[in-house]
């Protein structure tokens, strides 16, 4: 774990793919 996955995660793609998602 370290600053990338926090990148990751706070990357707009993230939330695009949860609207997709759900």
């Amino acid at each position: 774990m370290g600053s990338k996955d926090l990148v990751v995660f706070a990357s707009p793609a993230w939330v695009d793919l949860a609207r997709v998602v759900l």
